[in-house]
């Protein structure tokens, strides 16, 4: 490979034998052909030369050692092959041949595509919308007092100004590693997987309300609410960099989240605790009531009820 690709960082150079003794020189130093800003990088960390049809590899300074595929060179120097990593200090670079095999393109994903949408900023806030009218209308149902509406819509205005915080942090993010923000894109994805994350947040409840299976209710809760903070975490990594696998690093740092919280709550937990230990649900939550009445209301009527019964003993 008369031409070598250097790859450090996100960026790619490519260099060319002028010669028969070409040198790139490797090092923290202004003077070098490739520049390491790292302090644990010498000023002359190593060199890569070409000889009898091949690119070698040379350290300069044994300040910190060089690693080539992760193992230290024999007698400060070594062959190198097209992908091959080299490690310098704490940072990492990666030589290519120009005809080095790269990945089929990618197809377009749903996140891709909405970045691509003509209607985005529409799509995004009608989503918020939505995750609005979702929390207040479960909120409203599962209350058994009056409603007080302006509570309820103040408490529900919570999740989309959370969405709208979320999305600006992972839009900052993509703008610093990939130079694009996709903001909307960002919006709508968190405004959905929460709307799902509230609309599903009962269904443990309608379980143990069918099966009586106890406490497990607060486990497989956690286990939704896992599942889709993992998928939202993927989203935003697809978006935000150009990482692969993405659902299953969401999925492992939801997982680890999930984790350290329930590992919080755990040590956190009082020795004793007047709350049972089983429980089981005689009311499925939420379900409609409707003409509901205060409790006061509730407690006068049946104050009625009693002196309308004492009046009718005494009658007879």
């Amino acid at each position: 490979m008369e031409t070598i690709v250097i790859k450090a960082g996100s960026r790619y150079q490519k260099f060319s034998t002028a010669s028969a003794d070409s040198v790139l020189t490797i090092g923290r130093a202004y003077s070098n052909d490739i520049i390491v800003s790292d302090p644990y990088v010498a000023a002359q960390e190593a060199e890569l030369y070409w000889q009898e049809g091949a690119w070698y590899l040379r350290t300069l300074d044994n300040t910190n050692p060089v690693l080539l595929n992760s193992y230290e060179l024999e007698n400060g120097q070594g062959r190198l092959q097209s992908g091959d990593e080299i490690a310098l200090g704490k940072s990492r670079i990666q030589v290519f041949a120009e005809n080095h095999a790269v990945e089929p393109a990618r197809e377009f994903t749903l996140a891709n595509w909405l970045s691509q949408h003509r209607f985005k900023p529409l799509l995004s806030f009608a989503m918020l919308a939505v995750l609005f009218l979702s929390y207040a209308g479960i909120a409203s149902l599962s209350v058994y007092e009056k409603m007080e509406t302006g509570k309820v819509f103040a408490e529900a205005l919570w999740f989309p100004v959370l969405a709208l915080v979320w999305a600006g942090l992972w839009s900052l993010t993509g703008r610093f590693l990939r130079h694009q923000h996709y903001f909307f894109s960002h919006l709508f994805f968190t405004a959905l997987l929460l709307t799902l994350m509230e609309v599903l947040s009962g269904l443990p409840g309608y379980i143990n309300f069918m099966f009586s299976i106890g406490m497990s209710v607060i486990v497989l809760y956690w286990i939704i609410s896992g599942i889709l903070f993992g998928v939202l975490l993927s989203f935003n990594l697809s978006l935000a960099s150009n990482l692969k696998n993405t659902l299953r690093k969401g999925l492992l740092i939801s997982a680890c989240i999930m984790g350290l919280f329930a590992a919080i709550n755990y040590f956190e937990k009082d020795d004793y605790s007047n709350r049972p230990t089983f429980a089981v649900s005689i009311k499925s939550p939420p379900a409609p009531v409707f003409n509901v009445a205060s409790i006061d209301e509730y407690v006068s009527s049946y104050d009625e009820l009693f002196d309308k019964l004492a009046k009718e003993e005494i009658d007879q």
